[in-house]
């Protein structure tokens, strides 16, 4: 768009011969809507071009997802496979990540406060399972939900205590 001219007195942009005062609607651009149901001489009315009857005439009518008219759907044709478990998985740590904050920091206690300031699992009252088997150098104390035997007995040898505590599952 490019600008004609600009009306220094009057401050008024000139486009194409057109300012802002002199632009009209054309009336050709807006056709009025047909007012549907306004009985027999308007054209529209008595079912108001709706047909006779059926879900389809009645006001607030939406078809359903997938609906076929009666007919048996195609998702209620195809046959389910499997299942979905609802059993809650634990979170896992191992040994070895143990093993990499003992050299890191020097914690004695893994506590669930402790692992969740680590970022291992998202709240103290989290389910979660110690699993590995590594040779630990120091003793220390593991509080967790659940142990793997070869955790139990990693833990233990290095002269380390093991705490269960009450898994909440959620």
């Amino acid at each position: 768009m490019k600008i004609n001219e600009i009306n220094k007195k009057n401050d008024q942009i000139k486009v194409n011969g057109f300012t802002l005062h002199t632009l009209k609607r054309y009336p050709e651009a807006f056709k009025k809507s047909k007012r549907v149901g306004r009985g027999y001489g308007s054209g529209k009315g008595r079912t108001a071009g709706k047909g006779n009857n059926g879900d389809k005439a009645r006001s607030g009518f939406r078809y359903k997802f997938a609906f076929e008219g009666g007919q048996t759907g195609l998702l209620k044709k195809i046959p389910r496979r499997g299942f979905k478990s609802h059993r809650v998985k634990p979170a896992v740590i191992t040994i070895q990540q143990i093993l990499n904050i003992l050299n890191k920091k020097k914690i004695n206690e893994f506590t669930p406060e402790v692992f969740v300031r680590l970022g291992f699992i998202s709240d103290n009252n989290s389910f979660y399972k110690v699993i590995g088997y590594e040779k630990i150098p120091n003793a220390v104390t593991v509080h967790a939900s659940c142990f793997s035997k070869k955790a139990k007995e990693s833990i233990e040898n290095s002269g380390g205590k093991i705490v269960l505590i009450k898994k909440t599952v959620e």
